[in-house]
């Protein structure tokens, strides 16, 4: 699975490396900004709320705007919760993860990797019904 984290703080780069030791199947890329990251060439992007002089949901808007994109998406805070403002999350169709918590983190790239393997074997399963009907 290839993620991107977006993410300015060393402290925050420097927590992952435990789980990131357990999953070194997991090819991870960080970046300080969201400049010259390609969104589509990896299957999750992980985006700080609150980068350097812009907001990172602004980034996560216009990748869900992309209708041909696949990649999951999530977006970092420093709260888990957000009440009556939760329909933020429901609004861009990502994930809202509270950064100091890495289980949570770990839970959902666990999750992705899960979904990004089940959508492998229905495609497999499609070459094989057409095979079968003599379409490929």
């Amino acid at each position: 699975m290839n993620i991107a984290f977006i993410q300015e703080e060393e402290v925050f780069k420097k927590a992952l490396d435990p789980l990131l030791a357990k999953y070194p199947r997991w090819e991870v890329h960080f970046y300080d900004t969201p400049e010259n990251v390609v969104w589509n060439s990896y299957d999750v992007v992980i985006i700080d709320w609150h980068l350097p002089g812009e907001c990172g949901i602004v980034h996560l808007f216009d990748m869900a705007t992309d209708e041909t994109s696949t990649t999951e998406m999530a977006f970092l805070s420093k709260y888990s919760e957000w009440g009556e403002d939760s329909n933020i999350e429901m609004a861009i169709h990502c994930n809202l993860l509270n950064k100091s918590n890495l289980p949570e983190i770990e839970d959902f790239l666990i999750v992705v990797e899960e979904r990004i393997k089940i959508g492998e074997k229905l495609r497999q399963l499609e070459i094989e019904v057409e095979r079968e009907r003599g379409i490929l």
